[in-house]
């Protein structure tokens, strides 16, 4: 049972890093994926390509670049949702992301919890 949720959470780490490249434009060099019981958790480290983090450095710059990247993230976040709930057979019933500081992005999906799941 360990081996094929392993074989899932690598699924989905491979999903969430092509996702954030190809849909995104972004970095994914480095991700991590964590599950706590509904609750799954991506971590995609140094996210921003190098004139974004200046932007996002920029207090007068920032507002407007975090408004574009989640306006971005929301346009498009239904193929993520779609990859991830395929892949662990469960549905997804919220899925946000924010940038940070440090110029990483965290995802976080919340699953349903029902009967069968």
């Amino acid at each position: 049972m360990e081996k094929l949720k392993t074989e899932i959470l690598t699924k989905m780490n491979e999903s969430a890093k092509k996702f954030v490249t190809e849909q995104l434009a972004e970095n994914s060099a480095s991700t991590r994926i964590n599950v706590c019981n509904a609750l799954l958790v991506i971590h995609i480290s140094s996210s921003l390509w190098p004139a974004e983090q200046r932007l996002n450095r920029r207090i007068e710059d920032l507002i407007t670049f975090h408004e574009f990247k989640s306006r971005q993230f929301e346009e498009v976040k239904n193929i993520l949702k779609s990859e991830l709930e395929n892949l662990s057979e469960c549905k997804i019933l919220n899925m946000e992301s924010l940038l940070c500081k440090d110029n990483s992005r965290i995802i976080v999906a919340t699953f349903f919890e029902g009967p069968g799941n």
